[in-house]
């Protein structure tokens, strides 16, 4: 019963990303942040389009890791949908959940997500960076997770009174990207920890590639290229990414769920495959300024 017990809390924590956790459209696009010297945060600090990335461990089950987008509303309630990897088993597409927040005026604050069967979910956040970056934790029993969320957009992207949103298109993101990405293959694979760390590309048109050096359980694998690669992008700022990898037996696909963040700068990535935690960050090498 425990376990059963850990497994659906963990369904209900993919959408944890600070707030929970990641894809739909949302309106509400990242506007000027609420910071005075005198007044210090209020819940208008977080307002707009954010980006979060999970991971951590379930007591008792198994490593997790995701995306989420959250759209804030600047009083006190939010919305979101996330990608959530829970000890590999299958993700649940674009999970939608909503909540309420509450921001101190010493710029920390608590949260709470409920999603679909009941589920609740509870973190305190620290807002950094003058509202761009969260950093949460979990404070559930049995869930040792941590995530950090990014403005989807910047300040200078729009003025107050402009409530259109940061829209994203393939061109958001074309260049290359430093990415790195951390994480576990339970099943389905060579069973143990994973790193990479490399170069990833996106041609503005749809077409991607990668090539990095990977660890696997301590096996090194210098310089492996992707032999095909595609991405699609969607106006919130959300997307997907599908390589085909070379291994030993031949090609296998790999596919992640993202969210652009910081004006295009960066993405947040959780790798969807089945057996697969995986978590991943990409952050342009020239950048854009906010």
């Amino acid at each position: 019963m425990r376990t059963i017990r850990i497994v659906g809390i963990a369904l209900a924590l993919t959408a944890i990303l600070m707030t929970g956790g990641q894809f739909r459209s949302m309106p509400g696009r990242f506007v000027s942040v609420a910071y005075g010297a005198q007044t210090g945060c209020s819940n208008s600090s977080l307002r707009g389009n954010y980006g979060f990335q999970i991971k951590g461990t379930i007591v008792g089950l198994g490593p997790i890791g995701g995306i989420a987008l959250i759209t804030f509303d600047g009083g006190g309630n939010f919305t979101q949908t996330d990608n959530v990897s829970v000890n590999g088993f299958p993700i649940v597409p674009n999970r939608p959940g909503s909540g309420t927040y509450n921001v101190n005026a010493d710029c920390t604050g608590t949260q709470t997500l409920h999603q679909a069967g009941g589920q609740v979910i509870h973190t305190t956040f620290v807002i950094a960076e003058n509202g761009k970056e969260v950093f949460n934790e979990v404070t559930d029993s049995n869930l040792v997770i941590t995530g950090v969320g990014k403005a989807v957009g910047s300040a200078d992207d729009a003025e107050e009174d402009d409530s259109s949103p940061f829209a994203c298109s393939l061109q958001t993101i074309k260049g290359s990207y430093a990415i790195s990405t951390t994480g576990s293959i339970v099943s389905a694979g060579p069973v143990g920890a994973v790193a990479d760390v490399g170069k990833l590309s996106f041609d503005g048109n749809g077409g991607a590639s990668q090539t990095t050096t990977v660890s696997l359980n301590g096996t090194i694998i210098p310089s492996r290229s992707s032999l095909a690669g595609s991405y699609t992008v969607n106006p919130d700022c959300t997307g997907e990414l599908s390589l085909t990898l070379p291994t030993a037996n031949g090609p296998i696909p790999s596919t992640s769920r993202f969210v652009i963040v910081a004006s295009g700068n960066q993405l947040l990535l959780v790798n969807t495959g089945v057996g697969r935690v995986l978590t991943g960050l990409a952050t342009r090498q020239h950048l854009r300024m906010w």
